[in-house]
């Protein structure tokens, strides 16, 4: 569906305007700067996606009441919106017919892209997406799976990582024994030797006391006369007592040097040591293996996916040459560059032939007819070569474009603004 008639009066800065856009193609709006080119635009996209608070504060011609702007389609619909203050009424009739609920009739036609400027100022993630449902290519399955492994496969590489530092932060002892020594024997003699060294000095603690007794009884006799007898009873005791440790001491013999268990023990740790750690890189070699098969495994995934994707990207229709995805890294690329570096010109080139592939695209999904006009602002960047190229895309997809430019309109016919109104003018042929 096309809208083959548009025109109006009292709108933004225009007094009157009318085109006719009989055929699909591209129309210039010419004039110099301040002369109301973008007022036409305007008033295209009023009657059909009505008013903005923001773009149109006022939205009637200086020093009129009201104003209107009628539009006609080659399918015999006629849309027609009467601006009075800051409102703007629809009616919209087929064939003559009024027709009732007219916006949602109207929001079914229009197409979302109908201004081509506003995708300059898409986000890339936007115009992402529009690209690729632009291309016939819908990798919204297949990213959010690849993003899903690729989380995964992050987490797994995070555990694969913390598990190989703990097991190379191990020492490899090829020389390891492959059990702990039993510590429990070396254990009970160092006890036993403990043991025999505390009865040594009980021993040798009553060996002195009995001496110091003895010497006490010697003091005594010669002290005490009159205790003699209970003297000599004292010291022949005391060295019955003092006779009796002696044989028991010598008896009792040297405590051994406890050094050689202790080295024994520290060893049989130290090899207790080495097979824990021979078990824990063992183990921890075996968990290794098992998450660096599950990261392999993902990443399997998501090379499968990332081909998947490049053949859907070969396989694309892309609406301009040169452009193209990056998948890995969600970029718009344009000849191989970052759709941020195009030049105006080249931006201004693919925002309207995808503004015409879109909405094909939506046409050819929803089974709805719509709209088919595009609207270009500042045009006066494209050159030649982009011209006709848009030019040709617009009689390719069967669409009208407005491209708003201050001197160099093209035929068959174009639109010049002048002093509040828009004339339709032939533009002759080039001669030779």
């Amino acid at each position: 569906m096309r809208l083959i008639r548009i025109e109006g009066e009292n709108v933004l800065r225009l007094e009157a305007f009318a085109v006719d856009l009989p055929q699909p193609g591209v129309t210039y709006v010419e004039g110099p700067n301040g002369a109301g080119k973008t007022a036409l635009l305007d008033a295209t996209e009023i009657l059909l996606q009505g008013l903005s608070r923001k773009r149109h504060p006022e939205p009637i011609h200086k020093g009129a009441k009201k104003g209107w702007v009628r539009g006609q389609t080659d399918t015999g619909l006629t849309l027609y919106r009467g601006i009075t203050g800051k409102t703007a009424n629809l009616e919209v009739e087929i064939d003559g017919d009024p027709q009732a609920r007219p916006q949602d009739i109207l929001d079914r036609l229009t197409s979302p892209m109908l201004d081509a400027t506003a995708l300059l100022d898409a986000k890339d993630a936007e115009l992402y997406e529009m690209i690729a449902r632009a291309a016939g290519i819908d990798l919204s399955a297949e990213k959010a799976l690849r993003a899903e492994l690729y989380e995964e496969r992050t987490a797994v590489n995070r555990d694969l990582k913390r598990l190989t530092a703990q097991r190379d932060a191990l020492p490899l002892d090829p020389g390891a024994p492959q059990a702990a020594p039993d510590r429990t024997a070396l254990l009970a003699q160092l006890d036993q030797l403990a043991a025999h060294e505390s009865q040594r000095q009980a021993l040798h603690g009553a060996q002195r006391s009995a001496a110091s007794d003895a010497e006490a009884a010697e003091r005594e006799i010669d002290r005490l006369t009159l205790a003699l007898r209970e003297a000599k009873a004292r010291l022949t005791a005391a060295l019955t007592a003092e006779a009796q440790s002696e044989r028991a001491l010598e008896a009792h013999g040297p405590t051994p040097d406890p050094a050689p268990v202790r080295q024994a023990l520290e060893q049989a740790d130290q090899a207790a040591e080495r097979v824990r750690q021979q078990q824990e890189r063992r183990r921890l070699t075996q968990e290794v293996d098992r998450v660096q098969a599950e990261a392999d495994e993902m990443s399997d995934g998501i090379g499968k996916i990332d081909l998947r994707t490049e053949q859907a990207l070969a396989a694309a229709q892309w609406p301009v040459e040169g452009l193209s995805l990056d998948t890995e890294r969600g970029l718009v690329l344009f000849r191989g560059l970052p759709w941020c570096q195009a030049s105006t010109g080249q931006r201004k080139e693919v925002a309207i032939s995808l503004a015409f592939a879109l909405a094909r695209r939506e046409e050819e999904t929803s089974g709805q007819e719509r709209i088919r006009l595009a609207l270009m602002r500042e045009g006066s960047s494209l050159d030649d070569d982009t011209r006709a190229h848009i030019e040709r895309l617009a009689q390719e997809y069967g669409f009208n474009a407005l491209v708003e430019v201050v001197t160099g309109g093209r035929g068959p016919s174009r639109v010049v603004v002048r002093n509040g109104r828009a004339v339709q003018e032939e533009v002759p042929a080039a001669a030779g």
